[in-house]
């Protein structure tokens, strides 16, 4: 695996991952630099750009965020429909594949609820400070707009 690492970064620039899954230890390849954008080869444009917001929109909210919270704001910002179960479907299935997202369920009986957060592979190759330069460019802002989510992006940097 050491020596399969050195090639895949003075290689191709990527880096093994090792992430713990339901069946066991497995490895994902990501970028081994910061990106400036999110590969176009991962998923189409349309599901590239529900899943940029939607780790935004969790990166802003502070941490995990419900799954209804989720779809009202991918509706809300004209991103999906807002009655697009199949559509949602697609979206979960891909992102949770790709590691990019996590989907679970929290709590029991009546008070469960399924929420999203960052998944190992956004966390991996996605600088949060690369997401509040897009939201900064969106908005016509700067990133430090936003203090507290700015002082997190580049602690460490």
């Amino acid at each position: 695996m050491v020596e399969a690492n050195k090639v895949l970064k003075t290689v191709y620039g990527y880096k093994l991952v090792q992430v713990e899954a339901k069946n066991g230890v497995q490895y994902i390849v990501v970028l081994d630099e910061e990106c400036q954008s999110l590969s176009s080869s991962v998923i189409d444009p349309q599901q590239r750009r529900m899943l940029i917001a939607c780790l935004i929109h969790i990166f802003m909210s502070g941490g995990p965020v419900k799954e209804d919270d989720m779809w009202k704001f991918l509706s809300e910002s004209g991103l999906l429909e807002e009655n697009d179960y199949a559509g949602r479907k697609s979206f979960i299935s891909t992102t949770t594949k790709q590691m990019y997202l996590l989907y679970t369920k929290v709590g029991d009986g009546e008070l469960a609820r399924n929420i999203f957060e960052w998944g190992k592979r956004a966390t991996e190759e996605l600088p949060k400070i690369f997401l509040l330069n897009k939201l900064a460019e969106a908005l016509g802002k700067t990133p430090d707009h936003w203090y507290e989510q700015y002082k997190e992006a580049t602690e460490g940097t």
